[in-house]
């Protein structure tokens, strides 16, 4: 038997209420990939000589909005600026700029899987990392997945 069972519920509960606490107004858009829809079909039509030409299909965008908690990565993270020595060293870095990490609930996961990018206040991204499960002592019911910007 597990001693903290019973505790499972209250804890579940906090981080649902943590999760509604720092969630951000304004929603990230998941984009799974284009659906391609015949409009009219043309019995003159032969895709083998006219390759993605073809004017009665039309693409339709499949989007979803999630609201999420967006992490920035502190600019430390990725490198330190300041290494000790003598004044003749000279460090080149490099920091990669334009990442998030979002915190999401399970239906954002389930949804996510065939995502192939996202849009957040104006940007796009692309996810650069697998999902992970975030909970602790067993209550997991958040994800997190890291994003870089594109253009």
């Amino acid at each position: 038997m597990n001693l903290l069972s019973e505790y499972q519920a209250e804890i579940q509960g906090a981080l649902k209420d943590i999760f509604d606490t720092f969630k951000r107004d304004t929603p990230l858009r998941f984009y799974k990939p284009s659906v391609e829809e015949v409009v009219v079909f043309d019995v003159d039509f032969n895709s083998d000589l006219q390759e993605y030409s073809n004017p009665n299909v039309e693409l339709t965008q499949q989007y979803t909005d999630f609201y999420c908690v967006v992490i920035y990565p502190k600019a430390g993270d990725s490198y330190s600026s300041f290494i000790g020595g003598g004044s003749n060293i000279q460090v080149k870095g490099e920091q990669d700029l334009g990442l998030l990490k979002i915190r999401f609930e399970e239906d954002a996961y389930l949804y996510l899987k065939d995502c192939v990018r996202f849009t957040f206040m104006g940007d796009n991204y692309t996810r650069i990392s697998d999902i992970r499960k975030i909970g602790v002592l067993g209550t997991f019911n958040l994800y997190q997945v890291d994003l870089k910007k594109v253009n």
